[in-house]
């Protein structure tokens, strides 16, 4: 079992996870709180620039996303205990996250729902409940301002 739990705050983290914490940062925290994880690189390779992404995950609660070692979003499943303050979480129906956040609308080429207040969710279409929830950085949201990765090179 895992001791991740809490509130999801977009544009922002958890509470033992804010986002544009360094890499090492991260490692630390899990380190000292006795959670296994696995680590990987995705080399991005034919993207420009071809800046790698290193991406450490929880088994079955949570995935975080760096670049030049920044943490720039999470993606939360099913066994992280906790959800977003406005009481969506992993395992409701999109139906009632749809009457939660009138912003929550399906977007086609990723095949998710994302909403303006700063999140995406991910639902089984065989259940219709959310599997999966992703905060992230706002530059997130403008391809180009993300891509150029300034953003990385905060504090």
């Amino acid at each position: 079992m895992n001791n991740l739990s809490g509130n999801i705050v977009p544009f922002y983290g958890t509470d033992m996870f804010t986002l544009y914490m360094t890499l090492n940062d991260v490692k630390k925290v899990l380190k000292n709180a006795g959670i296994s994880y696995q680590f990987e690189i995705w080399p991005n390779n034919g993207c420009s620039p071809e800046v790698p992404w290193q991406i450490i995950k929880v088994k079955n609660v949570m995935t975080m996303f760096f670049a030049k070692e920044r943490l720039f979003k999470i993606s939360f499943q099913r066994d992280y205990m906790g959800g977003l303050n406005n009481g969506i979480s992993i395992g409701i129906l999109i139906d009632d996250a749809k009457k939660i956040d009138s912003k929550l609308s399906y977007n086609d080429d990723n095949e998710d729902y994302e909403s303006e207040n700063g999140y995406w969710v991910e639902v089984n279409p065989d259940t219709q409940t959310i599997n999966l929830i992703s905060i992230f950085i706002k530059e997130v949201l403008d391809e180009d301002i993300f891509f150029s990765y300034e953003w990385c090179e905060i504090i």
